[in-house]
Order: structure tokens, then C-alpha cells, then sequence
């Protein structure tokens, strides 16, 4: 039907205050976001090493990093969670 207008760009408008929860939900469950997050336990220093001084493999920094979000999303407001949303956006 050609009759039809085209859609206005007014459809493709969003406030922030509505974007940001779905943006900030889509993310979350990303791979990127649970490499980001790891990253910034880490770095907050909430992933400490069993042994000081030796490395520790990433696939168990991986492990500890995805029980401590498994907790982390009781909370939303848990502050690596948001630093870790604010590095993937």
C-alpha cells in the first residue's frame, strides 16, 4: 500500500529515563558485561587469590566472577554492577 505515510522519526525518540533500564537490561546479559565485570571485581579487589604472589588461571577468576554476579543481581544498585554497565555503554 502506498497510500500509507511513512513512519515519523518520532517513533525512533526515546527519553533517557526510558531507554536506560532496557539498554542497561540487554546488557546485563551479555558476555561482554561478565568480562567487564570481572574485571572491575577484580580490580576492586573482590576476586582475592587463594595463593599471594601466584596467578591464578583465568577460567577460576571466570568461575569466582560468575558466582559473585550470580549474588550481585539481588542488588542492582551494587556498585561494580554499575561500573560495569557504564564500561559496556
Amino acid at each position: 500500500d502506498t497510500d500509507d505515510t511513512a513512519p515519523g522519526a518520532d517513533i525512533f525518540v526515546f527519553e533517557p529515563d526510558e531507554i536506560e533500564p532496557l539498554v542497561t537490561a540487554e546488557v546485563s546479559s551479555s558476555a561482554l558485561f561478565a568480562s567487564r565485570f570481572r574485571e572491575c571485581a577484580a580490580r576492586a579487589l573482590l576476586l582475592p587469590r587463594r595463593h599471594p604472589g601466584k596467578r591464578s588461571p583465568l577460567w577460576h577468576q571466570r568461575q569466582r566472577a560468575a558466582q559473585l554476579l550470580d549474588v550481585a543481581r539481588n542488588y542492582p544498585d551494587f556498585p561494580i554492577v554499575l561500573e560495569a554497565v557504564r564500561e559496556c555503554l
